[in-house]
């Protein structure tokens, strides 16, 4: 199929992303397209099919083109991924991998998932035990070295009051099992961190990237910059945790996790990993 500037198309794997419409064709049919729900991405047209008819007669809106102030991309995709495969021949298979990057990180998420699962969460709750969700939170991060040791620091030190704690453990049950907008309950969570002086990218996005690796990314402010400006998308960055930032980050998480494809990651921990183990 030839695909032109202008055309509306749809994600098959991510018709959550809206209808799109195609801005650049690039080399090898890499098309740049704008997606009503998410913005810009950068992608290979193997999952996209045309929108026609009345459909894509739809008024559709886009900001206009510009130019962006930003670091100059270090290499591409293409080059970082030969560094990643220099230490890991086999990919995300590779033993050394799994032993170096992801078996620790899965074992913090079974932590997670049976002491704070929806279940035992409740009944923490319930019984006004704030202090033990606390106390558990922090055994989960303390499970592996994504948070750095000052960061964790100031998070024990906001919960040493009690009247931080059903604040935070209420903010946590919403972040990992409630039914909202995840917008809403990211910036509910973000807001008890900042309250209790631990408002930090990595304490916010870490119990999200754990308990649902399948769709959220940890993010290490420094190398999430680098790989956005790699992939050409815009972050948005800001130190304080928002949605904002948080939603651009999770446009940077889909399109690493497609142009990974032939190393067949299995999740955002496979991606986050990629990340650190290239940029750092």
């Amino acid at each position: 199929m030839t695909w032109m500037v202008g055309g509306r198309v749809r994600h098959t794997v991510r018709p959550e992303w809206g209808q799109g419409s195609i801005r650049a064709v690039g080399p090898a049919d890499r098309l740049t397209v704008y997606f009503a729900n998410v913005g810009e991405m950068l992608l290979t047209p193997r999952f996209l099919v045309e929108v026609t008819g009345a459909e894509a007669e739809k008024p559709f809106f886009m900001p206009r083109a510009g130019k962006r102030k930003s670091a100059a991309p270090r290499g591409n995709i293409a080059d970082y991924k030969k560094v990643f495969l220099e230490q890991f021949p086999r990919g995300f298979r590779d033993p050394a991998f799994l032993d170096q990057e992801r078996t620790y990180k899965l074992e913090a998420r079974d932590l997670l998932v049976t002491s704070l699962s929806a279940k035992e969460f409740r009944a923490l709750e319930k019984s006004g035990e704030h202090a033990a969700v606390c106390k558990l939170a922090r055994a989960v991060i303390s499970k592996t070295n994504l948070v750095f040791s000052h960061e964790q620091m100031k998070l024990s030190n906001g919960l040493k009051g009690a009247e931080a704690q059903p604040r935070f453990s209420a903010s946590l049950y919403l972040l990992l099992h409630g039914n909202t907008p995840f917008e809403e309950r990211f910036t509910g969570f973000a807001d008890a961190l900042s309250e209790i002086g631990a408002a930090k990218w990595t304490i916010a996005t870490y119990f999200p990237f754990l308990m649902m690796p399948e769709e959220h990314l940890f993010l290490k402010p420094n190398i999430a910059k680098l790989m956005a400006d790699v992939c050409r998308v815009e972050l948005n960055y800001r130190p304080e945790p928002n949605w904002l930032t948080y939603q651009c980050l999770l446009r940077l998480a889909a399109q690493l996790f497609e142009d990974l494809e032939d190393l067949k990651p299995k999740d955002m921990i496979d991606v986050q990993s990629f990340m650190w183990c290239v940029a750092r």
